[in-house]
């Protein structure tokens, strides 16, 4: 399974190679990427995939308990008939931080992140639980690039400040489940991977593109 985010990385990505691939797609990447990706979209955040028609979408369930997110709504109803629905614990819910790291895996439909962590990490975790065989990262940049946190195409929301640190502990601690609880893989693959310097290697791979 290819998990797609919509870092920078993702603008120097050829999708050709993805023709025929099992891809989740996270959050509103599906705005930036062909429409032959999928079958799966993977939001934490019902605003993200109201625009979409990719097949399957999955989305974050609404947290009783929960006195952040939930302010908004933004988030989706267990029940709701036309999505489909993730979230840290299955009903009833309880107070059960889904930043506990004992839990991951006790239950079905516990989903486990670190504080500050990102929707990858859910992905991931969905991902090892439909039985994937090895997981691949693509455009899940844990590093802003050339001064870009997103493809340069996305709107940059100022008052959200990115962990990248949570981001990459989240990440690691994660492929060291997968690969001893499941014998899975996971790699993240940038097309400038291995050689060294990868904001600068960005930085050219992106002149090239644009000729």
């Amino acid at each position: 399974m290819y998990i797609i985010g919509s870092g920078p990385s993702l603008e120097v990505f050829p999708f050709s190679y993805l023709i025929n691939k099992t891809c989740i797609l996270l959050n509103d990447t599906h705005r930036y990427t062909p429409a032959f990706l999928g079958p799966c979209v993977f939001a934490n955040n019902k605003s993200f995939i109201k625009n979409s028609v990719q097949g399957i979408r999955i989305v974050k369930g609404r947290l009783r308990f929960d006195p952040g997110p939930e302010k908004d709504d933004n988030h989706v109803p267990w029940d709701h008939p036309e999505l489909y629905v993730f979230s840290y614990r299955e009903p009833p819910w309880d107070k059960t931080s889904h930043h506990n790291i004992e839990s991951l895996w006790s239950e079905p439909d516990y989903f486990w992140s670190p504080v500050g962590g990102n929707v990858s990490h859910f992905a991931i975790q969905f991902a090892l639980l439909a039985g994937a065989k090895s997981i691949s990262l693509i455009g899940c940049d844990s590093i802003p690039l050339a001064g870009q946190e997103y493809v340069s195409t996305k709107e940059q929301r100022s008052h959200v400040k990115r962990k990248y640190d949570a981001y990459i502990v989240g990440t690691e601690i994660l492929m060291q489940e997968a690969k001893n609880k499941f014998q899975v893989p996971i790699v993240s693959i940038t097309p400038f991977a291995g050689l060294g310097n990868e904001v600068e290697k960005f930085r050219r791979m992106k002149e090239w593109k644009n000729g």
